[in-house]
């Protein structure tokens, strides 16, 4: 326990004596930190976090693919969307997402801005 204190008193010292040193070392430290507790704070909202709807282990894709024309995966349109609904046995319930741009404006100008249906 002495050591302990012994040491830290040679730290705050130390400091003391470099002070250009130690704002630098703490900076450093502050925002080392800040940055890992913003990107693990998105990473929990984004990656770990289970999505907010029941059973949503049980939400599933479908995809589309036309190999012959190298699209390997994209969005079913709407059409083809609603014929799986129809034909579908075996899921529960089924829905779409589609991609849909809007034109924002504000007083800066307009802004195109990628959205979902």
């Amino acid at each position: 326990m002495t050591s302990l204190l012994q040491d830290l008193r040679y730290a705050l010292r130390s400091f003391s004596r470099a002070p250009g040193f130690t704002t630098a070392a703490v900076l450093t430290l502050a925002l080392g930190i800040g940055a890992a507790t913003a990107i693990f704070s998105v990473a929990d909202a984004v990656l770990l976090r289970p999505l907010p709807y029941p059973d949503s282990e049980r939400l599933v894709v479908v995809w589309d693919s036309l190999p012959k024309l190298g699209l390997n995966r994209f969005v079913p349109r709407a059409v083809t969307a609603e014929a799986y609904r129809k034909l579908d046995a075996v899921f529960e319930m089924t829905g779409g997402v589609y991609p849909l741009d809007r034109v924002v404006t504000a007083s800066s100008g307009a802004e195109r801005v990628p959205g979902l249906w």
